[in-house]
């Protein structure tokens, strides 16, 4: 009894220390936090088998028809990875973490959820106070810490509102630790209001009304007029904002409707939205996310792959109850029609949690038959071991990156022959060395493992100009860099007619 009280502390800690490494490290250091979140999240597994198999603990699974849709989605991402992206190398990296999001949901299927509420508390409160006394502190530069750990406001906006719905739901439903749970709930509804995050305070407000609906009678007719007020509000106040999202949203239709059905691969939107900026309108500023998750994600995968995911998250949400964490996954797929918060590990990473949780506190989903259980032990492995291949091979790159010199690119390029930003870093230093011939093989395999690289185009044209290699050649490669980066137009030609 002794040894399963121990084991039951150390499963909790490591659950509260995954989820605070979890906003902390994976910016600051993305490969090397995959590696130990893994091994922590591997740890939880380990436990759980101990005590299902030696303890003789019941199991819980999900349906047999949801089990199945989460494989067949991530064979579908597998599919679409190697043998539909544009650029293989970038989907590849995106693709390690679907691994970790399909790992963390079916671990997490295995934790009980008394345990699971209290590490999710627990590392929101230590997550929250850290930010807000830090946000709050800071006299100079107040969004530095939180540009360090997240990119940008907008993705801890994401976070903030997960916590502040989880709170919500814990206060309603008169949890212990109120102390803990009032803490992170005004703490992330404070954060929120000092970073200035409209999306997620529409979203606040939205649910928010119709929670009130069900206590005080208002009109839906009201509740639409509030919220188309409030969105025109929002507008006004960040109208640039707004330009650029909507330049960015129809760049995103345009390439979804070039490529509906299978997409253009993971992650690969950042490469190809300038190319479709319908012209003279450019956005204030560049983006590597769409700023409307399900949008991206869509044309990334296409038609078929955003039906399985949509049909995945009907399956879980179809029942609505009184569950704690139905509210936390309602808010933060709305704030993703206005944000990209679900493209950050950070965030994906709690909803399949909210995800998993949500299916353990819904009976409809759920079997217990003990034969099956060795098929999903096999599958969590086999995930598990994709999981540290993978990220360990990127992890590799990512340092050799650090030093890019030729030694360490020929390195990366043994490692992963697709990985277009060696080529291209090889070619620049075959241009310092005069070597120029070699820069242009270097240029070739760039733009052949990622056609949408108009810097390659560019430094061709160049190199065939120097060399005084056909003209057609070099205003059509000058054509190419131009038609794929029509904002950086000027400069090229600026640069050209300079040098020529």
């Amino acid at each position: 009894m002794q040894q399963l009280n121990l084991i039951e502390s150390l499963e909790l800690v490591l659950l509260v220390v995954f989820f605070v490494f979890l906003p902390i490290l994976f910016c600051a250091v993305p490969m090397f936090s995959k590696l130990v979140l893994l091994f922590i999240i591997f740890a939880v597994f380990i436990i759980n088998t101990y005590k299902i198999q030696v303890k003789k603990m019941r199991i819980s699974f999900l349906t047999n028809k949801v089990f199945v849709l989460f494989i067949v989605f991530f064979i579908y991402l597998v599919f679409n990875t190697f043998f539909v992206s544009k650029i293989i190398y970038d989907s590849k990296v995106e693709l390690i973490n679907f691994v970790i999001y399909t790992i963390v949901f079916f671990v997490i299927l295995l934790v009980d959820n008394e345990k699971l509420t209290k590490s999710l508390l627990y590392s929101f409160f230590v997550v929250i106070i850290y930010f807000l006394v830090s946000y709050i502190s800071s006299d100079n530069d107040r969004e530095k810490i939180i540009y360090y750990f997240f990119y940008n406001p907008n993705i801890f906006a994401g976070y903030c509102l997960i916590n502040l719905f989880f709170s919500y739901v814990c206060v309603r439903n008169n949890f212990s630790d109120k102390i803990i749970i009032l803490i992170n709930c005004i703490s992330s509804l404070l954060l929120l209001i000092f970073m200035k995050n409209y999306a997620a305070l529409f979203v606040i407000f939205l649910l928010g009304f119709f929670l009130i609906k069900k206590y005080y009678k208002i009109s839906f007719i009201t509740i639409i007029i509030i919220i188309f007020f409030l969105a025109n509000v929002i507008i006004l106040i960040n109208y640039q904002t707004f330009v650029d999202r909507t330049v960015w949203f129809i760049a995103g239709v345009r390439i979804f409707l070039k490529n509906i059905f299978l997409g253009i691969g993971l992650n690969n939107f950042k490469h190809f939205y300038l190319s479709n900026i319908v012209e003279p309108v450019f956005p204030s500023v560049a983006t590597i996310y769409l700023h409307n998750y399900f949008l991206q994600l869509a044309l990334e995968i296409g038609v078929l792959g955003i039906l399985l995911k949509i049909i995945i998250l009907f399956m879980i949400l179809r029942f609505k109850n009184n569950n704690l964490f139905f509210y936390p996954i309602i808010a933060i797929l709305i704030l993703n029609f206005f944000d990209y918060n679900l493209v950050i590990p950070q965030n994906s990473i709690l909803l399949y949690t909210m995800l998993s949780g949500y299916v353990k506190n819904t009976g409809q989903f759920l079997f217990v038959e003990q034969k099956n259980k060795y098929i999903y032990f096999f599958v969590i492995t086999v995930f598990f071991l994709i999981g540290f291949y993978m990220t360990k091979k990127y992890y590799d790159i990512e340092m050799l990156f650090k030093y890019p010199d030729k030694n360490n690119l020929k390195q990366i390029i043994n490692i992963d022959k697709t990985c277009w930003q060696a080529y291209a870093d090889m070619a620049k230093i075959n241009i310092a060395e005069k070597n120029l011939y070699l820069a242009l093989d270097n240029l070739f395999l760039a733009t052949k493992y990622n056609s949408q690289y108009s810097e390659a185009y560019f430094y061709i044209a160049l190199i065939y100009k120097k060399l005084n290699i056909n003209k057609n050649f070099v205003y059509k490669n000058l054509s190419k860099a131009i038609k794929l980066n029509p904002k950086a137009s000027d400069r090229y030609i600026k640069y050209f007619n300079s040098n020529f």
